[in-house]
């Protein structure tokens, strides 16, 4: 399979991004809170990958791509915590 242009280089700026943040966080948590706070300017370039990938895309990029499966990974959590409710009181407080 191979990537477009775009897609390699929305995945190549995702991982790139994840290996600065794993540079200089200290702690799990410190990655963690990095990578949540640095998602939001990443997410339109993700959903253009989930959106324009073929079957097996996603998983060749987190192969190729250690930074951007941990984003990946991080996405995956959020969405199963807003899918079972562990959010909803922060949501509801907004």
């Amino acid at each position: 399979m191979n990537f477009t242009e775009r897609q390699s280089e929305i995945a190549s700026r995702i991982n790139g991004a994840v290996e600065k943040i794993a540079q200089k966080a200290k702690t799990r948590e410190a990655m963690d809170e990095a990578l949540i706070a640095m998602m939001p300017a990443h997410m339109g370039g993700f959903k253009h990958l989930l959106d324009s990938l073929e079957p097996g895309g996603m998983d060749r990029l987190c192969e190729e791509f250690p930074g951007f499966y941990q984003f990946a990974q991080m996405m995956e959590r959020i969405a199963r915590g807003c899918r079972d409710g562990l959010f909803d009181d922060i949501i509801k407080r907004s």
